[in-house]
């Protein structure tokens, strides 16, 4: 995959995820941040990203201390029976923007809708999003593919990752090695330096400040890109690793059990608590 065909799906995403804290009067504009077009929707249980925008598209609404609910429901018809649930706020850069959280049951794939209730504004229009019946990108309960990444023993940590301040625990081992180990592994997808949508290195940080806590699993950062040196943006590869997982945005982390099974993924970013409850499950 050609970086060009990263950039064009998070395109949308970089704009949803600077969702902040304004109180403008206004219908609502609920907006799913997970690339749904690109198939990481899927029939059954899902984590759903959602933007709350302002209507003219000038602001964004939300925050830690304002609560939200969502109405999922199959088609676009909003009178029809569906599922309520509520979100919770997650920063995608911490005290700047974030966005909401929340997990959907779908039962069948096709196009879905929903609304947002934010507290304080009147009940957003229907947005509607696509749901696939398989996702091309490993969910629970699949095999982990075992991809060879690369180590800090073979390379500078300069030289395969954009992160400024690289943890040498996440280049230890290749990802085919970590999936292997008999271990549980955590596997972060990202690239600080290049990411469209600034979440790549706040989403790395979360992980970074857990890792200390477990000592019995193994953590892999994956550098999106290759050839970091290129005075040229646009001649970045994807490294194959992301090609092996069929990723089709950044950032992604997923949670590996000792088997080499998926037993937890987060697309786009994630908080400290949802990570943390994952490894102790």
């Amino acid at each position: 995959m050609k970086r060009s065909t990263i950039l064009a799906m998070l395109a949308m995403l970089a704009m949803l995820a600077s969702a902040c804290g304004s109180n403008a009067e206004q219908t609502p504009l609920a907006i799913v941040a997970n690339a749904h077009q690109a198939g990481t929707l899927a029939v059954g249980t899902q984590r759903v990203l959602v933007g709350i925008a302002e209507q003219d598209g000038l602001g964004f609404l939300g925050g830690e201390d304002v609560p939200v609910e969502f109405d999922f429901f199959y088609g676009d018809d909003p009178n029809q029976e569906g599922q309520t649930v509520k979100g919770s706020f997650v920063w995608t850069v911490p005290e700047v923007r974030g966005l909401y959280r929340t997990t959907v049951t779908f039962d069948r794939p096709g196009t879905w809708g929903l609304v947002a209730r934010l507290s304080g504004q009147p009940a957003s229009g229907v947005t509607l999003f696509s749901v696939v019946s398989e996702s091309p990108v490993p969910d629970v309960g699949d095999s982990a593919p075992e991809a060879v990444t690369p180590t800090g023993t073979e390379f500078a940590l300069e030289d395969i990752s954009s992160d400024s301040a690289p943890d040498p625990r996440f280049y230890e081992l290749s990802l085919d090695e970590a999936i292997r180990s008999g271990k549980p592994t955590v596997v972060v997808f990202a690239t600080p330096a290049f990411c469209t949508s600034a979440t790549c290195g706040p989403t790395l940080d979360v992980v970074k400040s857990l890792a200390g806590g477990y000592p019995g699993v193994n953590f892999v950062h994956v550098e999106v890109y290759t050839n970091l040196t290129a005075q040229n943006p646009d001649d970045l590869q994807v490294v194959p690793a992301v090609e092996a997982w069929r990723l089709p945005s950044e950032p992604w982390v997923f949670v590996i059990d000792e088997a080499g099974y998926v037993s937890e993924r987060f697309e786009g970013t994630l908080a400290p608590e949802e990570l943390q409850a994952a490894l102790d499950r």
